[in-house]
């Protein structure tokens, strides 16, 4: 992402876990106010932290649910309404699955994990109710602390769960979805019904925000309506890569915004297209490293096999060997 384009790519390291690179947007601080200013400062400050705890987890989920595919991803970023992960699943419909559906997947799993502890609690019912938070400012100030951490843990990690599964890009179940509808009806046909079902979601959203009189909600109403309202200019324009405008999980790649510029070269390309393909060439860029990096290590691999045996191997070495294996079978299989 270019930091230079808007405060939207501001952004900060906090450090390179598993290999992937972590960010948080400059705007962050705006969700800590906000629990800050709803809920007080211990409360807001407990709920903001299980926030990017619980979001930083879905990412990785996503992170290596790709790579479980044989795909690849280096990079999370963390910002108010979510995060976004940086990766190239397997190029096929199970591989984009497997990987948008593993953030989810994260958040089911804390919940499941918590609920046994939850399932005693009095607030049981609310803790299910992602619109409103399980337990009162006054209730929290005077339970127990490991008590308000499991319930608002369980909560949190429910409501990222059901927000996420909403059929409407950028959320997983809208990229789900989409993913599900252009392998089955083709790229154009796909992408259409996707669009109409988010806008019927950023309609239905926005009706539960005006009956619950809830502004985030209704932020979000207007994100899944200027989502879809992006992507059907995007589709008008014969762009059909599944990356959401802003740049969310992953994308079918770079060929087709390649194709989009050549076959339109009197058009300049204007601040976004030049961000985009400066971020594709990045990307390019960091691919061809990590694949030359994983050539060199599987020729290792190999030669220790040959000198030594398949038990020489490592567990580790094993995988990575198997992984290879799976890449070098799918370009043999692929079309042309």
């Amino acid at each position: 992402m270019n930091n230079s384009l808007s405060p939207f790519g501001w952004k900060f390291s906090i450090g390179t876990w598993f290999s992937v690179r972590v960010y948080v947007s400059v705007l962050f601080p705006l969700a800590i106010f906000y629990f800050l200013w709803l809920f007080g400062p211990a409360m807001g400050g407990m709920l903001s932290g299980l926030l990017f705890v619980s979001v930083l987890l879905h990412e990785f989920g996503h992170i290596f649910g790709a790579r479980i595919t044989g795909g690849f991803g280096d990079e999370i970023l963390i910002w108010p309404l979510g995060g976004l992960a940086q990766l190239s699943p397997a190029n096929n419909t199970r591989g984009k699955l497997i990987a948008t559906a593993a953030g989810p997947a994260v958040n089911l799993a804390i919940c499941l994990l918590l609920a046994p502890f939850v399932y005693h609690s009095p607030y049981l019912s609310n803790a299910f109710m992602p619109l409103v938070a399980p337990i009162s400012r006054e209730t929290f100030e005077a339970a127990n602390m490991l008590d308000n951490v499991v319930l608002l843990g369980f909560h949190m990690n429910f409501a990222l769960l059901m927000l996420n599964l909403l059929p409407s890009c950028p959320l997983d179940g809208g990229q789900m979805l989409r993913t599900t509808l252009m392998a089955s009806m083709g790229n154009s046909r796909g992408m259409d019904w996707s669009v109409k079902v988010g806008f019927a979601v950023a309609l239905l959203v926005f009706l539960v925000a005006i009956i619950n009189n809830h502004v985030l909600v209704m932020s979000l109403a207007f994100l899944f309506f200027l989502t879809a309202f992006l992507d059907m200019q995007r589709m008008k324009m014969g762009e059909y890569y599944e990356d959401s405008f802003m740049g969310y999980d992953f994308s079918q790649g770079y060929t087709s915004l390649e194709r989009t510029e050549e076959a339109t070269p009197q058009r300049q390309p204007g601040l976004i297209a030049r961000w985009r393909t400066k971020r594709a060439t990045e990307k390019r860029r960091r691919l061809e490293i990590e694949a030359r990096e994983n050539e060199l290590k599987v020729d290792a691999i190999l030669a220790k096999l040959h000198d030594k045996g398949m038990e020489s191997l490592t567990e580790a070495e094993k995988r990575q060997l198997k992984r290879a294996s799976s890449r070098y079978k799918d370009k043999d299989q692929s079309p042309g």
